[in-house]
Formats: C-alpha cells, structure tokens, sequence
C-alpha cells in the first residue's frame, strides 16, 4: 500500500484491514500514516470565554490537556470480556511495572483490574487537543461555546511546519465505530514496547454516536520532550463569535488581535447557522 500521502477515507480503509496485520505490520504502517496523512487546511475549536481561551488568543499557541472524557468509551481499552489471552500476557508487563500485581491471578477479575490499571496509566501519560473540520455545528455551539456565548476558533493547519516543530505530535481523524474489537490492537496489550501505538489508537477511538462532531486529535504525551504545560503553535485565521456573544466581548477581542485575523459573527437563518462579516 502507498503510504507517501494517505487522505482521510483512505485510511479508513487500511484500518479496515488493521486487525488482518501483523503487530510489527500494524505499528510501523500506523506511524506511517499518523506522520503522512491529508490534514484539513482549516480546522476549528470552539471554546468558551474565559483566561485560558484568552490566553490561547494573545498567544496563538494551543493547549495540550489531559483527556476530558465525555465519552464512557473515549481514551480506554474496553475489556469486553473476550481478550483474555492477551491480557493475561500482559500481566508479565504488570509485574514488571508495579509489585502490587506481583500476586495477580489468572481469572476475569485479574485482567479487569489489569484494565483500569492501564487506562489509568494511558490518561495519565497522553495529552490532547480536539478540533472540528465545522464551524457551523449547533450541537458545538451549544456544549463547547457555553450555549453560544463563546468563540470559534479557525486554525490554518500546515502539517509539515507543525511536525518539524513538534517531533512527537500525531494529529488524526477521529474514527467512529461501535465495535472497538475491528480497529483496537489488543495483540499490543503484551507488549509494553508498544504502548505509544495503543495510547493513540484509545484516543482515536469514540463511539458513533458522536460523528457529528467530525473530530480530529491533536496527541502528545507526557513523557516526551514537550513543554510543560504542552503548548502548541498554531496560526489563528478568524474568529467566530456566537449568537448570544456580548458586544462587550466583542470589542476586547477586536482590540486583543492583529488585523489580519478576521472576525465574523453567527447568525441564526431559516437554513441554519449563517456567517457575517461582523462591521469595523
């Protein structure tokens, strides 16, 4: 397969007939596509009002967070009670990461506390910032802009500057699914030399229930060279204010960035939500 620049449903493809690979197969055409694959130009973050967001504007960087999970299934390896095998391989790896599972027995209670042991271990070490590909999503506007009191931000994505600048950075798709065992590298969960590859693919993972979000992930990890708190830069090309923004916001903003970024507002239409060029 040709891995030199994979676009969005292409992937989805190769990750169709992920679990036919072998696990060396899996990581190393997965780091591949992770590094090479067709990001959007443009992407979005609707974000509420409040220092942090302020702060991102002023700075034009992007806060890497600890995962903040809406989602039962977002950012976890599922024990779905049919994995045994490899998890109880994975006890040798528990044994040698902390004593107190030196004692583990091989039974179903064994691998589900091996499970939250992990999880736990995954959200600690990962760090994530989500982006959308819309800008015009009214379920968004409503939970991530505080009931359209908020912002959306528009990023220009250039993929090659922020890898160069940021050596361990993934910035992937979301992927949609409601059976985690087609997609998820349980043979991974043994090999701890692996452990990176099972982190991104938990944290790529949600339920189709979310798909109207048309989510990508920005992912780092703790554990690299990154700075604390993990920052990114990115480029701001406008900014979008919501429908029930204050005018008094409004105007901060307009005085807090230069004027190449360009700002509209939201405006609610019989086909949806419109976009204005809001007036000088």
């Amino acid at each position: 397969m040709d891995i030199k620049m994979m676009k969005y449903e292409d992937e989805m493809k190769f990750l169709k007939t992920y679990e036919t690979c072998e696990m060396k197969e899996k990581y190393e055409k997965l780091e591949k596509i992770a590094k090479n694959i067709e990001i959007p130009e443009k992407l979005y973050r609707y974000r509420p009002l409040n220092i942090y967001t302020i702060d991102e504007l002023i700075s034009k960087h992007v806060f890497l967070s600890s995962p903040n999970i809406d989602d039962i299934f977002d950012t976890t390896i599922v024990n779905n009670g049919e994995v045994a095998e490899g998890v109880l391989a994975a006890v040798h790896v528990a044994k040698r990461l902390s004593t107190e599972y030196h004692e583990m027995n091989e039974n179903y209670k064994m691998y589900t506390e091996y499970f939250e042991y992990l999880n736990n271990r995954i959200r600690e070490n990962i760090r994530i910032t989500c982006f959308t590909e819309s800008n015009t999503n009214v379920p968004m506007w409503q939970y991530y802009a505080e009931k359209n009191t908020g912002i959306c931000i528009e990023y220009s994505i250039n993929l090659e500057k922020l890898l160069n600048d940021n050596k361990n950075i993934y910035f992937l798709p979301v992927i949609y699914t409601n059976d985690y065992n087609q997609y998820f590298p349980y043979d991974l969960l043994h090999n701890d030399k692996k452990n990176k590859l099972m982190s991104v693919m938990c944290s790529v993972l949600k339920m189709e229930d979310w798909r109207f979000e048309k989510e990508w992930r920005m992912i780092a990890f703790k554990d690299e060279k990154i700075e604390n708190p993990p920052y990114v830069n990115l480029e701001i090309k406008a900014i979008y204010f919501g429908l029930e923004t204050p005018q008094s916001i409004k105007n901060v903003i307009k005085g807090l960035v230069n004027e190449e970024i360009l700002l509209y507002e939201m405006k609610k239409e019989l086909t949806g939500l419109e976009i204005y060029e809001l007036r000088q």
